[in-house]
């Protein structure tokens, strides 16, 4: 197998046109995506990046950047190296954190061997490719067997990996690692990721022209134009927790919720909600006192029978299981 490349081109805009391998070019100027760090330089947005990864690697050595990809057929969660490569991983987050890989897509996908993604986007009937950062340094460390995510670079250069990435869909260290300084692995697919991959490599391969001559499609007939419903998509963002769900769907970014149980349906799972039934008591506190935290009758129920609701004992900070006023009563008459 010859040596895993980025595609080109990267400054022509490309429209897909009824038939394979026709195009037409037009310039497209696509900018940077919006992101929280905007205001920043490109060489600022690395830095942070990079002193976040050094810093968890020394701290928290044992916890693990995490990503998901959110593609067509699926998510593909991704733990990423950060210890073993800083670089790329600080690289790769610049491009998720711009949201430059919004509306990207699988471009290339070679059964038994890889698929490729990282260095197009399609939007509004057009192909671009995503704005390229300055190459990042080879990092080679890990061999790249399945399931291992891994830069692609321009051959013959082992330090010219920017945007473009693929995921390992067998055992290919015989062929990748000796070649071009090796291909700097810097995560591993996670969960039930490989299904989606696997998924991916079992579509239709289509010859649409370099560099899409490898381009897998969903339900395309060869006949008239590619369209957004036959790219497989993908959008990859951060996953806090490590629990498989983006931060920007996941309902409790700060603690693992990977089921996103959610008893209230209100904006908070119930890992995090400190009152998943919504009756205005406090989990902590319905625990404590022999309460339902999933049962939003709780706090106008009146357990003890003294009259006061469980909402009303518990502001006034009295246990509504208790009768004070019965048990008042008893022990006035054994002083008697």
């Amino acid at each position: 197998m010859a040596c895993w490349r980025e595609g080109s081109p990267d400054s022509m805009g490309v429209s897909w046109f009824p038939g394979t391998g026709l195009f037409s070019t037009k310039p497209i100027t696509r900018e940077k995506g919006k992101s929280v760090f905007r205001s920043y330089s490109k060489l600022s947005i690395h830095v942070l990046v990079l002193i976040s990864i050094l810093f968890l690697t020394t701290s928290h050595s044992a916890s693990a950047t995490t990503v998901v990809v959110e593609t067509t057929l699926g998510k593909i969660p991704i733990e990423l190296f950060d210890a073993d490569t800083p670089l790329t991983v600080a690289n790769f987050l610049g491009y998720v954190a711009d949201g430059d890989y919004t509306d990207s897509f699988f471009h290339r996908s070679m059964p038994g061997f890889v698929i490729q993604g990282g260095g197009f986007v399609f939007s509004e009937g057009s192909v671009s490719a995503v704005p390229k950062d300055l190459p990042v340094a080879n990092e080679f460390q890990r061999s790249n067997i399945r399931g291992t995510v891994a830069m692609a670079k321009l051959g013959g250069d082992p330090d010219s990996a920017t945007s473009q990435w693929f995921i390992n869909l067998a055992d290919n260290g015989e062929n990748l690692d000796g070649q071009n300084g090796g291909f700097t692995v810097f995560g591993r697919v996670v969960g039930d990721g490989m299904e989606v991959a696997d998924r991916i490599a079992l579509l239709q391969v289509w010859n649409a022209g370099s560099p899409f001559d490898n381009l897998p499609l969903i339900d395309y007939s060869g006949a008239g134009a590619i369209t957004d419903t036959h790219v497989v998509y993908t959008a990859i963002e951060l996953d806090t927790d490590n629990d498989h769900q983006g931060d920007s769907v996941d309902n409790c970014v700060e603690v693992s919720n990977a089921g996103q149980e959610n008893n209230d349906n209100d904006d908070y799972g119930d890992a995090c909600d400190p009152d998943d039934d919504n009756d205005s008591l406090p989990d902590e506190y319905e625990i404590a006192n022999g309460l339902n935290p999933f049962d939003g009758t709780d706090a106008v129920n009146d357990n003890d029978d003294d009259g006061r609701s469980n909402r009303v004992e518990y502001l006034d900070g009295t246990n509504p299981e208790l009768n004070e006023a019965s048990l008042l009563l008893i022990l006035n008459q054994l002083i008697r």
